[in-house]
């Protein structure tokens, strides 16, 4: 018996259950696997590859540490083990991952030659290995792939991997594939040519790449003349090999020894962050000789640090006419005590779509700029992008003369995209256009207009958009802070090193709401930390309530902002602005832990936000949490998607809650309090679209409904008839049917009742229409209680085209015709209380009933009931002070001022004073809320200057915090002083608050890093259950024992 074996056997004679995880030491000596280098295709936090290698059989949920366990992957995971020189083996013997949701059916184990061995039905509980014995095979690399998994994997893996070269006393396993032929000589490679000091954007190896097209550059040997280079680069080591690879630049002519990335289509571009590309690169001089290849190098992509204050509200409307508006914004917020840091005019800025310059409304744009500088705020522009003559065609005759456009990219109108790929053309761009902006002090751009909706840019092509974003990102950085500035930009496409993604236009309803913490999860799952939606919807509104629960989510998000005017205090009620002035101020409260888990993200990718599934990958999650509850709205989004983020196109209840950092779990409500299941009952046969009273109407997948408007579409509402006195309704439309270029969008008619009351005719100019409203008495014709509304795509031309409906016809045929098509608003009341004017205005004080529920200004009452999971563990609710115990799932009647927030046993949650924008004055005292824990918890507070790059130079500071047992049920608090290179620009005097979840302290004990003791104030917060410590002024840290 093989030592391995008799260890299994002594390991398993201890097991309580077949399932339970064990971690012990293999006596193994022979294992070569252990001389080797491990990487793999994917990882989840803390079970990287090495870990399958370290000589002990463990994992999840005991030693977690001990496995090696894939993100999101089943079949075609792999594992590589690569060896500095080449090994000779004969036996390899892999271990699955302990828990029984992952479990690796098959996989094969393929030598460097090619040639591979299976490894078939390894123990799911890692009792007992797949083995595999061959003749001797000699090799420098053995790659395990992942053929079959099981039906309910998540993170596929491997606890443990052995590579013997030792007797076996097993039937011997075939090796399949051919016995490699004798290769020929290699073409003479000159080594003598060869690159020297390979770098990517300058650096060699480089880590936190924040560049979707990084310049690949290398030296060479004195007099060489190089006349072509070709380039090899692929995700897994070993890039020389004969294999295929992720790129193959082939031989390109050029005299050039550096190279901007540029994939030959958009399958290969660069989207992996924190995880490495591997390259090498080799030239041919003038004479036709070749070199050898340069070292093979590596670099990773990061995402960046965005500046500070991007980290709090901005506000938008579609439009600020004028800086007079911008103005009044900064007023009222001020002195509502609503804290804010950036607003965003839309395309008013510069009077329309792409001309880059400042619009008539904006003539003291400079001095505004600095006006609202002092209160705390930035201006954040607008891009559309476009050369167009008939907008500005001076700009448009030089970039053609110069051969600067790029005709493959063209827009609506004469707009033609700058050709992006001309490197001297985006200097030019940016010179001219973005440095004078960002020198009047423009906080950074949204980036609108590049999503992959057909009818805007035609032939679009994202890996020349991406270049477009690497041009805003980096004149942001060169021409703000002296040059030292930081990136950001919001954008609807993703570029993934670039902060950050805006999900789009999006309608106003509770669907679209909770599709919206779907998304926010799904982007986090690919990497993408910061994203952004319009809170409340855009070209629409929500109820008072309804607007208030998006928002208190949307405060506990990566990035937040208002668009499209909804702003608290001008349609909602003072309920409504009160409650969200609450959560805002919540918001800054916690900047410490967002900026804080924003340089971890920096750092090594560590996710700002994890839904469910990826927090706790191998927790069983009940079946009732993954109920669909409706249709993934995603506006334009849906266009350019990952497909990892659309998924089936179906919001279910476990994806609209997340953790926020490791320690807040949210769980917004996302239902009205008025909330009832649609009722069918009545409805009549027919084509169509159907919703009951109040509940918004089903869509197809894709959002095709709301986004596709051809002749003969409709949809069909069926409201409930109320008893209202003078019953009226008004329909209003999301947004108006828009002709795009040589396309046409028919009519629509509203048909009531078997009546068409309205025609509305689709607009002209794609860009400024607003919704428009139909109104008309809400007769109930068949006497059968509702009221029946169809939206109805005529076939008739428009009323501007001048042409029969046969040549209508004949220009429609083959024509895309796409925008939203959606009643975003059906309200129902009486004439004489309210108008439809006020209805749209959002001036209504009498209370009236809308499809989406009640639009009540008087909202303090109101409470609606959500269904959560609470994970494993223990959590306390961080208004209340209730306690969960975890796994479970629960409902709970929410009250409007809050929603769920659970704290998880053993947080460390640092907090600030209350500021109206970022930064407004310095972090002192600094509060800790600690959720005590029988275990160890460390915590590194993070902070920097927030503006510049300084903090890639180490200019940062740390604040290490440990809470650990202190014996007999006390816990001991560590505070320790500040280090790092930016500690001295940090309060020297700075106090400290503790806020202890839980019951009453019998004691406190307080002392010096030095042990002499000192006095603490304390008290008890009943109503949220905390007990508050305050230490006065520590600057060396401190320990407070409890």
């Amino acid at each position: 018996m093989h030592s391995d074996t008799r260890l299994i056997t002594v390991i398993l004679g201890g097991l309580l259950c077949a399932a339970q995880v064990f971690s012990a030491p293999f006596a193994v000596p022979e294992n070569i696997a252990m001389e080797a280098e491990a990487t793999a295709s994917s990882v989840s936090r803390g079970q990287g590859p090495h870990r399958a290698i370290d000589g002990r059989v463990g994992g999840y949920p005991d030693a977690p540490e001990h496995e090696w366990a894939s993100r999101f992957e089943g079949e075609g995971a792999w594992l590589r083990l690569e060896w500095p020189e080449p090994v000779t083996l004969n036996q390899i013997r892999m271990y699955d991952r302990p828990t029984a949701i992952d479990h690796i059916v098959r996989a094969k184990a393929v030598f460097d030659d090619g040639r591979y061995v299976e490894l078939i039905e390894p123990a799911n509980d890692a009792s007992t290995p797949a083995r595999a014995g061959f003749d001797p095979v000699t090799t420098r690399s053995l790659t395990i792939e992942v053929t079959e998994a099981g039906p309910d994997n998540r993170n596929v893996g491997i606890a443990e991997v052995l590579v013997l070269n030792k007797p076996f006393d097993f039937a011997a396993t075939k090796i399949h594939g051919e016995t490699p032929a004798v290769r020929p000589p290699d073409l003479k490679l000159h080594d003598a040519l060869r690159p020297r000091n390979p770098r990517v954007d300058r650096r060699e190896n480089p880590t936190h790449v924040i560049d979707v097209a990084p310049v690949f550059s290398w030296d060479l040997p004195a007099d060489t003349a190089q006349q072509a280079y070709r380039i090899r680069l692929d995700p897994r080591p070993g890039v020389l090999e004969e294999r295929e690879v992720f790129f193959d630049s082939g031989w390109v002519s050029s005299g050039s020894a550096a190279w901007e990335y540029w994939p030959p289509d958009e399958a290969r571009r660069l989207t992996r962050v924190y995880e490495p590309y591997y390259w090498s690169v080799q030239v041919r001089d003038d004479e036709g000789r070749v070199s050898a290849w340069s070292p093979e190098q590596k670099f990773e992509l990061g995402v960046g640090l965005p500046p500070k204050w991007i980290f709090g509200i901005g506000w938008s409307r579609y439009h600020y006419e004028n800086s007079e508006q911008v103005r009044e914004v900064v007023r009222i917020t001020r002195d509502l005590g609503i804290p804010g840091d950036w607003i965003h005019p839309d395309f008013a800025w510069g009077g329309h779509w792409d001309t880059m310059k400042w619009g008539e409304g904006y003539a003291d744009a400079e001095a505004l700029m600095d006006e609202i500088g002092e209160k705390g705020y930035r201006l954040c522009l607008i891009d559309h992008h476009g050369i167009s003559a008939e907008s500005d065609p001076a700009r448009a005759a030089l970039l053609e003369e110069r051969g600067w456009l790029d005709p493959s990219q063209r827009g609506p109108g004469d707009r033609v995209a700058l050709d992006f790929r001309n490197r001297e053309a985006r200097d030019w761009y940016r010179e001219h256009y973005l440095k004078p902006l960002y020198e009047d002090g423009v906080g950074s751009f949204k980036l609108d207009g590049t999503c992959g909706w057909g009818s805007l840019w035609r032939n679009r092509d994202d890996r020349l958009w991406d270049l477009y974003h690497k041009m805003f990102f980096e004149a942001q950085k060169q021409y703000t802070h002296g040059g030292e500035g930081r990136g950001v930009i919001t954008a609807r496409t993703m570029s993934r090193p670039y902060p950050a993604i805006w999900t789009d236009d999006i309608p106003g309803t509770w669907g679209t709401f909770a599709s919206q913490i779907e998304v926010l999860g799904a982007l986090a799952r690919v990497d993408v930390p910061y994203v952004m939606a319009d809170a409340g919807g855009f070209n629409s509104r929500m109820t008072p309530e309804g607007f208030v629960r998006w928002s208190q989510q949307a405060l506990l998000s990566p990035l937040v902002w208002t668009h499209d005017g909804n702003e608290p205090w001008r349609f909602y009620g003072r309920d409504a602005m009160e409650l969200f002035r609450d959560f805002a101020k919540l918001r800054y409260r916690l900047m410490p832990y967002l900026y804080t888990l924003a340089a971890a993200n920096y750092a090594d990718g560590s996710p700002i936000v994890m839904p469910m599934d990826m927090a706790f990958p191998d927790a069983e999650i009940p079946g009732a949490m993954w109920r669909e509850l409706g249709p993934l709205s995603l506006g334009f989004f849906h266009h350019y998607a990952p497909e990892e983020v659309k998924g089936d196109w179906k919001t279910q209840l476990i994806h609209t809650q997340y953790l926020l950092g490791d320690d807040l779990l949210v769980v917004p409500v996302i239902r009205p309090s008025d909330w009832s299941p649609p009722d069918f009952e009545n409805r009549t046969p027919g084509p169509g679209k159907y919703i009951a009273s109040y509940v918004e109407p089903e869509t197809k997948p894709f959002d095709e409904a709301l986004q596709t408007w051809e002749v003969g579409d409709e949809l069909v509402y069926r409201v409930r008839a109320l008893d209202i006195p003078r019953r009226t309704f008004t329909v209003a439309f999301c947004a108006q049917p828009r002709l795009h270029r040589a396309c046409g969008l028919p009519p629509t008619d509203v048909i009531v009742e078997g009546e068409t009351v309205k025609t509305v005719e689709p607009v002209a100019d794609p860009g400024m229409g607003r919704p428009v409203a139909v109104t008309f008495p809400g007769r109930d014709r068949d006497d059968d209680g509702w009221i029946e509304i169809r939206m109805c795509a005529s076939g008739r031309p428009p009323a501007h085209e001048d042409m029969s409906g046969e040549q209508w016809e004949e220009k429609l045929a083959g024509s895309a015709r796409l925008k939203k098509v959606f009643a975003n608003a059906i309200w129902q009341y009486d004439r004489e209380e309210v108008s439809a004017e006020q209805l749209m205005a959002g001036e209504a004080d009498a209370p009236f009933r809308m499809n989406l529920g009640v639009f009540n200004k008087k909202i303090r009452d109101l409470s609606a009931e959500r269904t959560f999971w609470v994970p494993p563990g223990r959590w306390t609710d961080w208004f209340t002070g209730r306690r969960y115990e975890g796994p479970d799932v629960v409902t709970e009647t929410v009250p409007i001022e809050r929603l769920v927030l659970l704290v998880r046993e053993g947080a460390v949650v640092p907090l600030q004073p209350e500021m109206d924008y970022v930064d407004e004055k310095a972090l002192d005292p600094l509060t800790l809320v600690i959720a005590p824990r029988s275990g160890v918890r460390t915590y590194e507070l993070y902070e920097d200057d927030g503006l510049t790059r300084a903090h890639q130079k180490g200019m940062y500071a740390k604040t290490p915090i440990r809470v650990e047992p202190a014996g007999e049920g006390r816990t001991r608090v560590s505070v320790s002083a500040p280090e790092g290179p930016y500690s001295d620009q940090l309060p020297a005097r700075r106090r400290y608050r503790l806020e202890i979840l839980g019951d009453p302290l019998s004691s406190v004990s307080a002392r010096t890093p030095g042990g002499k003791s000192f006095k603490v104030d304390r008290r008890y917060e009943a109503p949220r259950r905390r007990a508050v410590i305050e230490t006065g002024p520590r600057p060396d840290g401190f320990e407070v024992e409890f």
